[in-house]
């Protein structure tokens, strides 16, 4: 205490030291938190960088050409068009995320609506899809059987080997 002031003095070392005594605990919580915050960040990104990345591309004809890109579980990571009428398959088709199977049955349907294709019409040109894969082999049987059902002509390019199904 000041004599002359009345005011209680601190001694600094003593702050410092009552100060440094309570902080190696916090140290010691704090540091592993970082370390396991940064941890599971980067498992996010690598998670996502694994799903997103495509290892096949689908290019289905139906009247209009729409581009599936296929990440290796046969999920639909984007989808995309050159022409007007593809985007507009696309954007009422929200196709992202799903199976590539249901994806093309999706658009199928799509294009059915869109008249882009019809078993029933004169025009030849309307019966036939055609479905290019490039890269790893994927399930599409699900499609194949719904275009059979449909009286639709089907051609399949895999990785250069040609399927009809007719």
């Amino acid at each position: 205490m000041d004599k002359i002031t009345g005011a209680e003095t601190v001694d600094l070392e003593e702050f410092k030291l009552k100060k440094n005594k309570s902080l190696p605990r916090l140290n010691k919580v704090k540091n592993p938190l970082i370390i396991l915050f940064i941890s599971i960040i980067l498992l996010f990104i690598i998670a996502y960088y694994i799903y997103s990345y495509s290892s096949s591309l689908v290019i289905i004809d139906v009247g209009t050409s729409i581009n599936l890109k296929v990440n290796k579980y046969g999920k639909v990571v984007d989808a995309s068009s050159l022409t007007s009428g593809g985007n507009n398959i696309i954007n009422e088709s929200n196709v992202n995320n799903k199976n590539i199977s249901e994806a093309l049955i999706i658009i199928l349907s799509k294009a059915e609506a869109n008249n882009y294709i019809d078993p029933l019409d004169k025009n030849q040109f309307k019966h036939n899809i055609s479905v290019f894969i490039s890269g790893d082999t994927l399930d599409i049987s699900k499609f194949s059987d719904e275009v059979k059902t449909k009286k639709l002509n089907l051609n399949i390019n895999e990785n250069g080997s040609e399927k009809n199904n007719r």
